[in-house]
């Protein structure tokens, strides 16, 4: 009876709560993804033939995630029609790895083999936006509860 009540009370407060925070803190969230993405960027890229400053490369994080963005939007309405939630979630790490190997290429100017540096900055700077979403979002979900 107890688990129930558990249970009950995180479906009707807890949930309701927590998206609507992460609606509200979603700008925070999407500027927090493009200066990861800028920092790995920085850190594997730079000093290299052309250094570029760090405005630059955030420039370039916030190309990324307004891709990102469009991108996994589309297929979120696509798979949520037609497959489960993970496809989805699967497939949006997929896209922000192919556009940061596609930047390390495209913008830095490099080849085949360091594009897989650039893989590496998408996926850290997911795994990172995932962790800054739970550090961020949940304090505040539990002082509003």
């Amino acid at each position: 009876a107890a688990l129930q009540e558990v249970q009950a009370d995180y479906q009707e407060r807890f949930v309701p709560t927590y998206l609507e925070t992460i609606q509200q803190l979603n700008a925070l969230f999407t500027l927090v993804l493009a200066a990861l993405i800028a920092a790995w960027y920085k850190l594997f890229f730079s000093g290299r033939d052309r250094t570029f400053t760090f405005a630059e490369t955030l420039v370039l994080g916030c190309y990324i995630v307004g891709a990102y963005s469009l991108v996994s939007s589309l297929s979120a309405i696509l798979v949520t029609v037609a497959a489960p939630l993970w496809v989805g979630s699967a497939a949006a790490v997929v896209v922000m790895v192919a556009l940061t190997t596609q930047a390390a290429r495209g913008f830095y100017g490099r080849g085949a083999g360091n594009a897989a540096l650039g893989a590496l900055v998408g996926v850290l700077s997911f795994v990172a936006y995932l962790v800054a979403i739970v550090v961020l979002a949940l304090p505040v979900v539990l002082f509003r509860m």
